[in-house]
């Protein structure tokens, strides 16, 4: 998957449990007093800054970490629980980003 829109949009689903709403273009968490404003602006595919948001959420549980490759490149590699591994290599935060959805069991998130 590349970089871009519909990937920060599912990366703060699966990741944060953010819905997005096409129309006001914001994230928001659902309350049981109404909706919840997150950020307007989550690039984590691109944005260094928010991948780094995602790296941090998924950190403990899946010990994702991200390393310099000599292609200049980024590896993410992280375990899960079950001792799997993961490994993504891209550009920093999309390497991130995949890796996550990965970690959280999301299918398309092979290269």
């Amino acid at each position: 998957m590349k970089a871009g829109r519909e990937l920060d949009i599912l990366v703060a689903n699966k990741v944060f449990g953010w819905e997005y709403d096409e129309f006001l273009e914001m994230f928001y968490t659902k309350h049981e007093l109404g909706p919840v404003p997150r950020s307007s602006n989550f690039r984590p595919s691109t944005n260094i800054a928010d991948a780094w948001q995602v790296l941090e959420k998924m950190q403990d549980r899946y010990q994702l970490g991200l390393m310099p490759t000599s292609f200049g490149k980024w590896v993410c590699r992280g375990y899960l629980p079950e001792t799997a591994k993961i490994q993504v290599q891209a550009e920093a935060p999309l390497a991130i980003c995949l890796a996550a959805l990965e970690a959280v069991g999301w299918e398309g998130s092979g290269q």
